[in-house]
């Protein structure tokens, strides 16, 4: 994967989502976060010696690749690739395991640029809260955005005519659905 132009500039917490998901893979699917970070640290090697500064600490002492460690683990549970039902335990799910050997076969991550579409700024990191605190927040925000967001879960103006589109196409579907359960011969989906 060509990425010599983000290579360059700082890593944000979309940069640790592929391997802390492998990480987990590599503890068999489920582990507690202590040990999921050295993991994490030894794969994000190559990157991090690039990107020293992620060594650094925030005011709060914290240290600042293990913060986005944090941020990617609240990001992927609410995108279903981690699950979080058990306490102080990251468990990888099905759909992280997919976009791991997706990425792994063709060095893509099928994630790239999902977030912008989500509308997160990657520099939500930098907030001092904790990421489930932050990210709730933002649901709450876009809960009630303008209704141009609503069927995408993406917000502004520019999506209201893919908006349109997608409530057009979800609408015939619908019909055609209908049509099928009582009368055979409709076309079918």
């Amino acid at each position: 994967m060509m990425r010599t132009k983000k290579e360059k500039m700082p890593l944000d917490f979309t940069d640790y989502e592929i391997p802390l998901l492998q990480a987990i893979i590599k503890l068999d699917g489920s582990s507690k976060p202590s040990d999921v970070y050295p993991l994490v640290e030894k794969i994000m090697k190559p990157k991090l010696v690039k990107h020293p500064e992620d060594y650094g600490t925030y005011k709060k002492g914290q240290i600042i690749w293990k913060n986005k460690t944090q941020w990617a683990r609240e990001y992927l549970k609410r995108k279903g690739q981690i699950d979080a039902s058990e306490r102080g335990i990251w468990k990888i799910t099905q759909s992280g395991r997919e976009r791991v050997r997706i990425f792994e076969n063709t060095g893509n991550d099928a994630d790239e640029g999902l977030i912008k579409l989500h509308g997160i700024e990657p520099e939500i990191e930098t907030v001092e809260e904790e990421p489930e605190k932050a990210f709730n927040k933002l649901d709450e925000i876009q809960k009630h955005k303008h209704e141009t967001g609503d069927i995408l879960n993406v917000r502004g103006i520019v999506y209201e005519p893919i908006n349109e589109l997608v409530y057009r196409f979800q609408i015939n579907i619908t019909m055609i659905q209908s049509c099928q359960a009582s009368h055979p011969f409709c076309i079918s989906t």
